[in-house]
């Protein structure tokens, strides 16, 4: 099996899920306490997540570096949902990106598979390997963007 997402597998993509279903159920606990709506929450989260990164940039901690790539992940979910229709947003609405997602971590493995597979001493094949599964994924979740080494 090739390792594209390393070695991406079902039981990641049920991580992944619970991760964020975890996620929501914060942010509807908070809104329930504060009297807040959803939308409120998830902003104020997202605004504090900002200054939170600032300041993890610069950290060196292995575990501080995860916790922003965390957040990496998190921010374009969360940004997605701020401009929904009403106040609060439906566990479906909010676990529907997610598995859109996890899906297109499967599509993405799924194709790398069907690459060849190169050891990494072998000169500058598995970089080439890797821009071509970074590229087909670029084409086919973000087709408007170009590249950005050919400028294409």
């Amino acid at each position: 099996m090739s390792m594209v997402v390393c070695g991406y597998n079902d039981t990641m993509g049920d991580g992944i899920r619970l991760l964020f279903e975890g996620m929501y159920q914060a942010i509807l606990t908070k809104s329930e306490q504060e009297r807040s709506t959803f939308r409120d929450v998830l902003r104020r989260e997202l605004f504090g997540m900002l200054d939170v990164n600032r300041q993890l940039s610069v950290a060196s901690s292995p575990d501080l570096q995860m916790l922003l790539g965390l957040n990496g992940m998190v921010l374009p979910h969360f940004t997605r949902l701020l401009d929904g229709p009403g106040p609060h947003v439906p566990k479906e609405e909010f676990m529907a990106a997610v598995d859109d997602f996890v899906t297109m971590l499967a599509d993405v493995e799924e194709y790398g598979s069907t690459l060849p597979a190169f050891h990494f001493t072998q000169g500058n094949a598995v970089e080439e390997r890797a821009a071509k599964i970074g590229k087909w994924a670029r084409d086919h979740y973000a087709p408007s963007v170009t590249d950005p080494m050919s400028g294409h």
